[in-house]
């Protein structure tokens, strides 16, 4: 049944039965390798997600080498916000770090449900913010290389995956003809998303 899809419905298929709800052990009795938890960090955290789908969003109106090129900025953002946070000996794992990481969210999917186009530049300016935001969102508490290279490496593929993906499906009759409107309502979801963990950030702050 499955071989009958479209690629990219198939890809949406399996990525469904794989980030089916789960209980989550980030740490627990298993002693991960340092190359694996910036793997982990990454995909299993909500907030990159919703970033990382957010920056696909926004830059629709790009070709695909942009596209690439964006993803490229956004792993490097990652990668220099957490060499940054190591330098500086900042925790990303503070209540600071999720309310910056949540005011981006909440900015990007802004941005996104805005629906305005957006100048390259922008673009990739929004890219290097969303990868430090995705740092601070992935809350990483051990630093190694391994670390560091992995998580970079995540966010380019995660960030090519989506905005390849939407690309690839504007070629469907369909889907070119409501992509517009469902992209303003998940960058609207993302806002949302971003103001609702960004409330409970700072609710957990004030006394």
């Amino acid at each position: 049944m499955l071989s009958l899809m479209p690629s990219f419905l198939r890809t949406c298929c399996y990525c469904s039965f794989y980030l089916f709800p789960a209980a989550a052990f980030a740490h627990g009795d298993v002693n991960t390798q340092p190359w694996l938890d910036g793997i982990l960090h990454v995909i299993t955290s909500p907030l990159c997600i919703a970033l990382l789908l957010g920056l696909a969003l926004v830059a629709l109106s790009l070709d695909e080498q942009q596209h690439y090129r964006a993803s490229a900025v956004a792993g490097i953002g990652a990668v220099t916000a957490l060499l940054l946070g190591e330098w500086v000996a900042f925790s990303w794992n503070g209540s600071s770090a999720r309310m910056g990481s949540s005011l981006a969210t909440a900015c990007l999917g802004g941005v996104a449900a805005a629906g305005s186009a957006v100048h390259r530049r922008w673009i990739m300016l929004l890219a290097a913010c969303a990868g430090g935001a995705v740092c601070a969102a992935a809350e990483m508490e051990r630093f190694y290389w391994q670390t560091m290279l992995s998580m970079g490496i995540t966010v380019i593929v995660l960030s090519s995956f989506f905005s390849v993906g939407l690309r690839d499906a504007r070629r469907l009759p369909w889907v070119e003809r409501h992509l517009p409107l469902a992209a303003r309502i998940a960058g609207a979801w993302i806002a949302c998303l971003g103001l609702l963990l960004l409330a409970l950030a700072i609710r957990v702050v004030l006394p």
